[in-house]
């Protein structure tokens, strides 16, 4: 779904075809292994969706489900996701905050959501005209370069492809 235009037709219809699918999976017993992936994928087409409403419901309800370790990274990851997609930087650095300050259980999935929040919050400032916030914001993006990388190649690029394009969309915005 996530190939077609947001908002267009086939996108919707793919991801509700997702959702259809892991729906019926989230509902297995806990100990099948399908049954945590899936409604973690599940939160992710809705929030693709543009659903943020019943995204946020089932990761509530999945979290407070006492899910293991590594699906509970996944679940926060969706949470940070979600919250950027909310514009609601406040709620994910807090977020990001309270759980790395744990023995947390980090994923190339979860430093890669990490990235994306920081380079957000540093493009907001950027575009407030507030050079220090943005300079300060994409420091932090860069700082998470070297745990990214020990996830291999493909994490590495990906992050500094989102970081050349934060450098680059600053570059391009006009000055105020």
């Amino acid at each position: 779904g996530q190939l077609f235009p947001m908002g267009s037709a086939d996108r919707v219809a793919s991801l509700r075809s997702a959702i259809e699918h892991f729906g019926a999976l989230a509902k297995l017993d806990d100990s099948q292994p399908l049954a945590w992936k899936s409604r973690v994928e599940m939160i992710a087409c809705y929030r693709l969706m543009g659903n943020l409403t019943e995204a946020s419901r089932h990761l509530q309800h999945w979290l407070a489900s006492n899910p293991p370790a590594v699906v509970q990274t996944e679940l926060q990851t969706q949470g940070v996701l979600l919250d950027l997609a909310q514009d609601d930087y406040t709620a994910a650095v807090n977020r990001v905050k309270e759980l790395e300050q744990d023995n947390w259980q980090r994923t190339a999935e979860w430093d890669d959501a990490v990235i994306q929040l920081f380079l957000a919050i540093s493009n907001a400032a950027a575009e407030k005209g507030d050079a220090t916030q943005a300079t300060a914001w994409r420091n932090q993006a860069i700082a998470r370069l070297p745990q990214i990388a020990r996830y291999g190649q493909f994490w590495k690029r990906r992050a500094e492809t989102q970081l050349a394009r934060s450098v680059s969309s600053d570059a391009n915005s006009p000055d105020e």
